[in-house]
């Protein structure tokens, strides 16, 4: 087997040279968008939740049993310990604060892929193996668990 010789030529060196500049050149240009900007995490104010809607779901006496109350923004709300209706009191008021946290989830999670996830999972009878690149991690605005007043409004919501 005969070994290629080293060219030197003067004109394929400045051809690969000119192609390594063309090559860098094209990934230069794609321009490269900004990431979405966070929810400020400093919002000293939080979020405020108030009672929208009552869900009643029957029992195993009324498994078929589904009923929705609505609540009117005027309306006012009360609350009292156990069953005595006697001792109650307005419901206080209920703010959560955020913060940013980074969470893993699906990069594609459209109805149809969802979907497709599931009805592989009904076939197989097992969960599907998804491959590490299907997965991201983003940050998103989550509750801050470690002020007292949003777990104190997040138990009351409970």
């Amino acid at each position: 087997m005969r070994r290629r010789a080293f060219c030197s030529s003067a004109a394929r060196v400045t051809a690969s040279l000119v192609l390594s500049v063309l090559a860098t050149s094209v990934i230069a240009d794609i321009p490269v968008l900004p990431p979405l900007p966070l929810p400020s995490s400093d919002d000293s104010s939080g979020k405020d939740f108030t009672l929208r809607h009552v869900f009643h779901h029957g029992t195993y006496k009324y498994p078929e049993l589904h009923r929705r109350l609505d609540i009117s923004e005027q309306a006012t709300v009360w609350m009292a310990e156990g069953d005595d209706s006697a001792n109650r009191q307005p419901v206080p008021r209920l703010r959560a604060r955020s913060e940013t946290m980074s969470i893993q989830r699906l990069r594609d999670r459209s109805k149809d892929t969802i979907n497709g996830i599931l009805e592989w999972g009904r076939i197989k009878g097992r969960a599907v193996q998804l491959p590490e690149e299907d997965w991201t991690l983003d940050d998103i605005a989550g509750p801050n668990v470690t002020d007292r007043e949003t777990v104190l409004s997040f138990a009351r919501m409970a």
